[in-house]
């Protein structure tokens, strides 16, 4: 013989129990980001639409808290005075694309890279990032005839400290209600 309560109970696990979120709220977290990169590089000229363009590209590993050990590619275009600069950011839980550009200053990161896009934990990030201390070792060129321009392909290793701070919204954990 069976009493209400337990009938009930036999009720629930017989018919088996969903849950349903009741909200699920999202937020914006902001953290700074502060690590040091290594890497190499090359530089190559390039006539996208028959305007010269010099392409400096480079690729290496980042480690930098909220990112973690991560990788990169740095590129760096020069077309006269305008300087165009792109970095991606490859993390385990997901890419972060940055850019600033053009820019017309002496200094080659003297503007910040601003977050332009992402994938994974980064899709909606926004924020952004400096490099600062970039220092080229290691640099071999070979001379480029008929280039004016002496030593125009090179090779380098680098290093950098990068620095800012980087806005993720997330998905708040829903909050759980059981209904039979």
């Amino acid at each position: 013989m069976l009493r209400r309560g337990s009938a009930a109970l036999v009720a629930v696990l017989l018919l088996g129990v969903t849950t349903v979120p009741l909200n699920a709220s999202a937020a914006t977290k902001g953290a700074s980001v502060l690590g040091t990169m290594s890497g190499s590089g090359a530089s190559t000229l390039d006539s996208a639409g028959g305007h010269p363009i010099l392409r400096s590209d480079s690729d290496g590993t980042l480690d930098a808290t909220v990112l973690g050990p991560s990788t990169y590619h740095l590129t760096v275009s020069y077309t006269g005075t305008r300087r165009l600069v792109g970095l991606t950011i490859t993390a385990q839980s997901g890419t972060l694309r940055l850019s600033a550009g053009p820019m017309i200053t002496s200094g080659l990161f003297e503007s910040p890279l601003l977050v332009t896009g992402g994938t994974g934990a980064f899709a909606r990030a926004t924020g952004s990032f400096a490099l600062g201390d970039y220092t080229k070792t290691d640099v071999e060129c070979v001379p480029s005839p008929p280039s004016p321009i002496p030593n125009l392909f090179c090779t380098w290793n680098e290093t950098a400290t990068i620095s800012g701070t980087i806005r993720v919204q997330y998905q708040a954990p829903p909050r759980w209600r059981t209904r039979a």
